[in-house]
Order: structure tokens, then sequence, then C-alpha cells
């Protein structure tokens, strides 16, 4: 007959190895693949749909891109129209897409529901931040945003507002609507992509008409970071038919701000060039540097 004691002891190893299992799985690094992912933040459920590429390993780390959707869209939607999982799995980085309340984002003084509500996205995108670099192996020096319209406002708002958490962002048919109240204390490389008969957001003030939203155009944006990054005054031009790029460049710690201006090119994410690729390829040039 086994004694007590026996018995505790046999138990309490099991107890451990059990622990340990658990544990172990646990940790287990998460595998290449796409996930939906839901928590609870300032009280509201909120989600996120993040696609892993083949490349992850667990062990070293990868680039991040956070997309943000444009009004009225959502994060399953916005994937199949950028197709970034294609291009990050073709490159080597994460993917996230977060989903905005009522598909919207407070981007500042736009856009309602979520700005009229007061909605956090800002920190909703940080608690999302911190749980990606929790889970996965992120590489903190590469960690980038971009959005269409209202999802490329908030992608505005969070380098004004975490300019030490972003390498670069690039804004797709969108503008800036915090440049007043912009403390950014970092530089940012800032790409952006804006069609002349956009509809919705004036690229200048000279395309603007009644339809437009009543804010600021999109170039004003794009001057607003030149000055602030410290790049050259007279920015390099490139024409080639109906796309023209204005380059920034010799910022504070290497930092760009490039505008790629699509003539006739309405809202949306533009198809009348490779919106997506341009934006990784602006991404991979530009890591955070220190000063």
């Amino acid at each position: 007959m086994r004694s007590p004691l026996l018995l505790v002891v046999v138990g309490a190893v099991a107890a451990i190895v059990i622990a340990s299992a658990f544990y172990g799985f646990m940790q287990q690094p998460v595998r290449p693949g796409d996930y939906h992912v839901t928590l609870t933040f300032d009280g509201y459920a909120r989600s996120y749909d993040l696609h892993v590429p083949p490349q992850y390993d667990g062990k070293a780390p990868l680039p991040l891109v956070i997309a943000l959707h444009q009004f009225g869209g959502d994060a399953a939607d916005f994937a199949n129209t950028t197709g970034f999982n294609k291009e990050a799995d073709a490159e080597g980085f994460f993917v996230v897409y977060p989903q905005g309340l009522n598909g919207s984002w407070n981007a500042g003084s736009c856009c309602r529901p979520s700005s009229q509500q007061i909605f956090d996205d800002v920190g909703f995108i940080k608690t999302v931040l911190a749980k990606l670099k929790s889970d996965l192996a992120v590489n903190d020096s590469r960690v980038y945003v971009t959005g269409e319209s209202n999802g490329g406002m908030l992608a505005y708002r969070l380098a004004c507002d975490f300019p030490e958490d972003f390498a670069a962002i690039a804004a797709v048919s969108a503008t800036s609507v915090v440049t007043e109240a912009c403390n950014a204390t970092s530089p940012v490389s800032v790409m952006a992509v804006h069609g002349t008969a956009d509809e919705v957001i004036p690229y200048n003030e000279s395309t603007r008409s009644k339809s437009n939203l009543p804010v600021p155009p999109a170039v004003d944006a794009i001057s607003y970071w030149a000055k602030r990054d410290g790049t050259v005054s007279v920015p390099a031009q490139q024409v080639k038919g109906n796309l023209t790029v204005t380059s920034y460049s010799g910022g504070l710690n290497g930092t760009e701000v490039v505008l790629y201006t699509v003539t006739g090119g309405r809202h949306g994410w533009l198809p009348e060039i490779p919106t997506t690729d341009r934006i990784w390829h602006f991404f991979e040039l530009h890591p955070r540097r220190s000063a």
C-alpha cells in the first residue's frame, strides 16, 4: 500500500508536468496563416484580422504593416481590395487589419460616428500593436501604418500622437485633420497617393468642389510633414504619363516625404498604379532610425 506522502508527491509532480506542458503549448509560436482576433477595449467589442506570412518561424523578427480600411469599409474587404496578404507572402511581413466601430475611425474631426462619439481609436491601435508584439516577433524598427480615406486620416493621427512607434505611414485618398494639434516629437516618413479628381477629399484648393468633405486638401498634409521632418525645401519631381511623383528627401533621421499624384484619379485605392506594391517599397526603404 502506498503511503499518503508518496501519493502527494506523485500528484504534485503530475500537476507540475501537466502545467509545464500547458505552458509550453501556450508558448508555441503563431503559425503562418490567417487569424480573426476579438478583444474588449474601452468597453467595446473590437476585432482585427491578422495575416502571418509563410516565412515566419517564430524567432526572426519581421516587419509589421497596420492596414486601416476606408469609411464604411471593413477589415476583410480591405484585405481583398489592397492585396496586402499576397504582398506580405512575397516580401515577408505581418499585416493586420483592425476593424473600426460602425465602419469609421476617429481621426480627429472626422469621421462620424466614431469622431462624434469620441471613440479612442488611437488607443485601440496601440493596444493591438502591444498585443501583436507580445504574440509575435515584430521588428520594432519596421512598424508601419497605411490606410485609405478615413483610415489614412487615422494613419496621420497615429504619426502625430505616437511617432516613436511608427517608422513610416502611407495615406491613400486621405488627408490629415489634426495638423494644428500635431504633437509629433520624432520624424516619420510619409507617403501619400491621391487623385486630382477625388470627389471626397480635395487634392488641393483649386480642385475642391461642393461634394468634398470640409477638410484640408491632401497636399497640405504633405507640406506639413515635409517641413516637420526637416526635408529639402525644393522637392524632386518625376512625371510619367498621368503620374507625378514629388519627393522631399534629406529629412531628419533619414526620413522622406513622397506624394504620388494621379491626374484624373478619383477617390479610393487608386487602380491606376500598383498602389500596394509602391507602398511596401516605400516602407522597405524607411526603417526607423535613431538620431
